[in-house]
């Protein structure tokens, strides 16, 4: 398994400076060493070996050590963890290569939706399109993509606003085809909150939506996403996980 820092962020000495964000965190001398361990090699079994040699440790607390140290970075969305392979480092490429943080501003929040869905919107818009010239595929068939994916985003805007109401930190994090809304702080009953208001808010949007809705497909099509959105309170997903942790 290997383990990657965000690019954003950097170490001098002690003191750990986020880039993009503009924030400053002061790390202990030990963990400014495994830091550095990190961005030098990132392998875990390498990083835990080289921490039993230099502090004269049990291989047990160099890993724990080590992710004490991961769960703080992945609290603030600076690390990557990936298994080792072809698969994963192609993933690997990609996720480091688009991946961004943001403020958790009205222009953050813009910027992270097109950097997450604005490409995969533009390409499956324009092969519906295709096919409506060359398959005779109804136009407006087009608008589907734009539907789901804006689904998406307001499943977003809900975590967003909730957390924004809570006054907790947070971060929103994109990459291709992800965006996420990262915090920390929050206590257990407002961890729940948080969790069920990004589904929420798009199963209301978009019941409402089919409704209203005179078009059949568009009818049928509303009622699908926010049975797919509702799926995600399930405790098999990281929002429905949250919601039903009992502690």
């Amino acid at each position: 398994m290997r383990v990657y820092l965000h690019p954003d962020l950097q170490l001098s000495g002690c003191l750990l400076t986020d880039t993009a964000l503009g924030t400053q965190y002061t790390v202990t001398a030990d963990t400014a060493w495994l830091l550095r361990s990190v961005a030098k090699d990132g392998r875990v079994d390498s990083i835990v070996q080289a921490a039993t040699r230099h502090y004269g440790i049990s291989r047990d607390e160099a890993v724990r050590s080590l992710y004490a140290v991961i769960g703080f970075l992945d609290s603030i969305g600076g690390v990557v963890i990936y298994e080792t392979g072809i698969a994963a480092s192609v993933l690997l490429f990609i996720n480091r290569s688009g991946r961004r943080r943001y403020m958790p501003s009205f222009s953050g929040y813009w910027r992270m939706t097109a950097q997450a869905y604005g490409f995969i919107m533009l390409v499956l818009t324009a092969v519906l399109l295709v096919l409506a010239v060359i398959a005779h595929v109804p136009l407006y068939c087009s608008l589907l993509p734009v539907l789901v994916i804006a689904s998406c985003a307001i499943h977003e805007a809900g975590h967003i606003i909730c957390i924004h109401r809570f006054g907790i930190s947070s971060y929103l994090l994109a990459g291709i085809g992800y965006a996420a809304v990262a915090y920390v702080g929050a206590r257990m009953r407002q961890e729940r909150i948080i969790a069920a208001s990004g589904p929420g808010i798009a199963v209301v949007v978009y019941l409402a939506i089919a409704v209203i809705a005179n078009n059949p497909l568009l009818h049928y099509v509303c009622i699908a996403i926010a049975a797919v959105h509702s799926m995600s309170l399930l405790p098999l997903f990281a929002d429905g996980k949250t919601l039903w942790r009992k502690q």
